[in-house]
């Protein structure tokens, strides 16, 4: 079934989401430590692909003994954050099975490359209830490998070219999976309300979805079988000659 793709709809910062009270109990450990280590790495990315000036980046913050690069610029972490907001509840809930980080020329909005983080959101649903401390001790091992893996990736990045120099920006979007959209309070007052809106599936500038040089590459996949969670960390590109 085709992904439906919502997006949203600038870098200012949203409106804050309220967040749901109906599952306080099980679902906030978990939405914690998805959000939290997707935060990491989309800040990552944009450290490593010099998506930004360097020296907009600090690296004073730590996850499990791990040092990793945050951007100084308030606007652009509220819209990560407001965004991861909507996302990872719409994971946990079952509406949604993916997060994609865009990376974009800015002369002309074509996507260069694109980062998808894809999870299992079925199996992570009908697992909420299961959750418990070592579950989620065991959890916030496999992450930090994964965080590990993003802090890591300079040098040996997968796309071969280099990002137009300071003609780069980015876009965070959802990709639903059909189930009822109306399963997650924090997506239905971001649609609501209009901070999001509807977009479509796009490959990167050039590419068709059967090219040869459409390359996609894994990152990493997280599979934690005591948590009912999996998830694949891929890269999507075109690739070109030179």
């Amino acid at each position: 079934m085709p992904h439906k793709v919502i997006v949203s709809t600038a870098i200012d910062p949203a409106e804050t989401v309220a967040k749901s009270d109906a599952s306080a109990v099980s679902v906030p450990t978990v939405q914690t430590l998805l959000g939290e280590v997707l935060e990491i790495c989309i800040h990552e990315l944009l450290f490593q692909r010099s998506v930004y000036p360097r020296d907009l980046f600090v690296t004073s913050r730590d996850y499990l003994g791990i040092r990793h690069h945050v951007a100084s610029h308030d606007d652009l972490c509220t819209y990560i954050v407001d965004t991861l907001d909507v996302a990872v509840p719409a994971m946990c809930s079952g509406l949604a099975d993916k997060v994609s980080l865009d990376i974009l020329d800015a002369n002309n909005n074509e996507i260069i490359e694109s980062y998808f983080f894809e999870i299992d959101s079925a199996l992570l649903a009908n697992g909420m209830d299961q959750w418990n401390a070592q579950k989620v001790s065991i959890l916030e091992q496999h992450f930090k490998s994964l965080v590990l893996k993003f802090v890591t990736l300079e040098g040996r990045m997968m796309n071969s070219h280099f990002l137009p120099n300071n003609n780069a920006k980015f876009k965070l979007r959802l990709h639903t999976n059909g189930v009822d959209l109306h399963g997650c309070r924090e997506f239905q007052h971001a649609v609501g309300t209009g901070t999001w809106r509807r977009s479509s599936d796009k490959l990167p500038a050039g590419a068709h979805p059967n090219d040869d040089n459409l390359v996609i590459r894994s990152i990493k996949s997280v599979h934690v079988p005591e948590c009912l969670l999996r998830m694949e960390c891929t890269v999507q590109f075109l690739e070109t000659d030179g």
